[in-house]
């Protein structure tokens, strides 16, 4: 010690005896266990190291979670093609009495503070959202895409995924909804992970109206998705007509073949009955796309035919298009690639030619001659997409 203080007052010290002077003066210290001297050198340690964490976090962006929560998720080469219109346009209901209304802001977060990464799909039932789903957990592994309100679900000829008497009777669909991606984030509790549900919009009352403005206030992004309005009744009447017939066929399964013999059961028509659910069809999501614009609510416009149909590489951008407009920057989102899209996991089993699969196929082209749904006519391999805007007034993204 005096060895150091004669130094220090002499000013014969430079730089390299200063720190061994430094290194003797903690070592003694500690072997003399004078804690107390230690202190200061222990208290500027840390703070050095807390100073290095703050640094490091400021350079490289903190932790996955929190970029996540950070990130502006709406890509800006998607935020032109959103049809999206300004909210408060009217009162919604209870809900949005209760929250004062859903506010639009200059820039939309798609990363839920409870839920974190959310997303809902916006379909009638069979529309492919089986195949889109399963299409965007491939891309997003471990997300975990579910039917919402499936407990009231039940089958029936229009494909309507849902008994409308028990869909009527739920409550309170928003706060059903809530309750399933709360269930579905307790099994994926990562917030890496995506969580999501289909919507099939048979019932359009008040009360789930309230839950579009509640999907609007919680800023999840919609998927609204539509399929060629026919080739959905058709596919429909043949699974409620035809019991054994399997909704899907998987690639590779054991049974595989005979799934493939059964999709390709014909149907029968009832020619009055189709104009009356194409208007429907029509109806239900012309109403959907209604209430998202009164709302507020971020949403992009998708087809079945975009995804399944067509050019490998056409098909590749529309899928990455929706991919990105839900998400931008999970550590753990794939590219959607080629080899995903001519390798897929569903095998198309029925003929996508209209006239392969309706037994009174001339008949059912007569009804439509001359009207409005005669778009939805078509013979080829390449079911045509452009019904979005001449049925639906859809502006494509």
């Amino acid at each position: 010690m005096e060895r150091y203080y004669r130094r220090a007052v002499a000013g014969t010290w430079d730089l390299r005896s200063q720190i061994r002077d430094w290194v003797w003066f903690q070592r003694d210290s500690l072997r003399k266990r004078d804690y107390r001297a230690l202190a200061p050198t222990v208290g500027v340690a840390l703070l050095v190291f807390f100073l290095s964490i703050v640094a490091m976090r400021s350079l490289f962006g903190g932790s996955n979670v929190d970029r996540l929560q950070e990130q502006e998720v709406l890509p800006v080469d998607v935020a032109p093609a959103m049809d999206v219109a300004g909210a408060g346009k009217q009162q919604m209901g209870g809900w949005r009495k209760r929250n004062g209304g859903v506010k639009r802001q200059g820039k939309k977060k798609h990363i839920d503070q409870e839920l974190g990464n959310v997303a809902v799909l916006v379909s009638l039932g069979r529309s492919g959202t089986s195949f889109m789903s399963r299409m965007l957990g491939e891309v997003l592994p471990g997300s975990l895409f579910q039917e919402f309100f499936v407990l009231a679900m039940e089958k029936n000829a229009e494909g309507r995924g849902a008994n409308l008497k028990n869909l009527e009777d739920v409550e309170n669909p928003a706060e059903r909804m809530l309750e399933e991606l709360r269930f579905m984030r307790s099994l994926r509790p990562s917030r890496n992970f995506f969580v999501g549900g289909k919507w099939k919009p048979w019932v359009q009352n008040d009360k789930f109206r309230d839950a579009v403005a509640m999907v609007a206030q919680r800023k999840w992004p919609v998927v609204l998705s539509t399929r060629n309005f026919l080739d959905r009744f058709i596919s429909a009447n043949r699974h409620y007509n035809h019991k054994d017939v399997p909704f899907n066929c998987i690639k590779g399964s054991a049974n595989e073949k005979e799934c493939l013999e059964k999709q390709r059961t014909k149907v029968y028509l009832n020619p009055n009955r189709v104009l009356q659910v194409l208007e429907q069809d029509t109806q239900k999501m012309r109403t959907m796309k209604q209430w998202l614009d009164e709302a507020g609510a971020t949403y992009t416009i998708t087809s079945y035919e975009s995804w399944a149909f067509g050019p490998v590489q056409r098909r590749q951008r529309e899928i990455q298009r929706v991919v990105d407009f839900i998400c931008q920057d999970l550590p753990n989102k794939r590219h959607v690639n080629a080899s995903l899209l001519e390798n897929p996991f569903f095998t198309k089993g029925s003929s996508k030619s209209q006239p392969e699969r309706v037994l009174n196929y001339v008949t059912i082209m007569d009804a439509l001659q001359d009207t409005k749904y005669e778009i939805l006519l078509h013979r080829g391999d390449s079911p045509r997409d452009d019904y979005q805007e001449k049925l639906l007034n859809y502006s494509k993204p």
